[in-house]
């Protein structure tokens, strides 16, 4: 059985599929500005955050649609993803600020995500004639052993 492979940053604690739209997350005791480090880096996505949010992300799972994964890493804080012209956007709201007036962080991705693209399948390889050359029945090769 195949599955396609899925995008992977340095540290492997955040695998992204972006073909699937799926995440999987091994964060123990991290900051959330290096959980929004690692999601920025891994996606391309552009990522804005108060100064004033602070947090520690545990969370544990693979292959979780996006929106769910998303719930789950940041339990109480809002959020939102966004999709614009200059690329996706992910952006964490202070409690109680339903506008993200406050100041923010950019955490901008250090190099742009590349989705991983399946190649073609190679095209079969003819290894030269039947066994017995042509016009010689094959099965008369396997009976014999002889070419």
């Amino acid at each position: 059985m195949l599955c396609p492979p899925l995008a992977r940053a340095a540290d492997p604690a955040f695998v992204w599929n972006a073909e699937t739209q799926r995440v999987g997350v091994d964060f123990d005791n991290w900051p959330l500005q290096r959980v929004l480090e690692q999601i920025a880096s891994t996606t391309g996505w552009q990522v804005q955050c108060p100064d004033s949010v602070t947090k520690t992300v545990s969370a544990k799972f693979k292959n979780v649609p996006v929106n769910e994964a998303m719930g789950k890493l940041f339990g109480d804080l809002n959020y939102a993803m966004v999709r614009t012209t200059n690329g996706n956007q992910l952006r964490i709201f202070a409690p109680g600020d339903q506008t993200a007036s406050a100041a923010r962080t950019l955490v901008r991705p250090t190099a742009p995500a590349t989705p991983y693209r399946v190649p073609p399948p190679t095209p079969p390889v003819s290894f030269g004639q039947q066994p017995g050359g042509p016009g010689k029945d094959p099965r008369q090769f396997m009976q014999s052993g002889q070419p």
